[in-house]
């Protein structure tokens, strides 16, 4: 539904914007709120339901890997949001391109060492 409003009408994307670093756009009135349900609610969700599995495991090895993961997808979420919404939208500093995208640099790092060092993932059991 999200798709087709932000394509079909302008209450998502008002417009887009040429800068001298690529192409941006006003949001629509719907963008926040979009954005917020379709992006920062999940995330937030799983972050919370990561700190909740980090807490409950006893072994060390699997408490590394949630900490890994969580701190990755905390950095991507806080890269995209600032760069993406914050800073443009209700600063308006607008001379910049936006990083969202590159935030997931964050999470995938992360994610490579909880699997090349703590093998993230090869052991999968119930309840851990």
């Amino acid at each position: 539904v999200a798709s087709v409003l932000a394509v079909l009408t302008p209450w998502v994307v008002a417009s887009p914007v040429a800068y001298y670093w690529g192409y941006g756009f006003v949001p629509g009135i719907l963008f926040h709120p979009i954005v917020l349900l379709l992006v920062v609610l999940p995330v937030m969700v799983g972050l919370f339901l990561l700190c909740d599995r980090c807490q409950k495991t006893e072994n060390r090895q699997i408490k590394i890997q949630y900490l890994l993961i969580l701190i990755g997808t905390a950095l991507s979420l806080a890269v995209g949001v600032m760069t993406d919404i914050v800073l443009p939208y209700y600063l308006h500093i607008d001379n910049f391109a936006r990083f969202a995208a590159m935030g997931t640099v964050f999470q995938s790092f992360f994610i490579f060492i909880a699997v090349r060092r703590y093998n993230f993932m090869t052991e999968l059991t119930p309840g851990e």
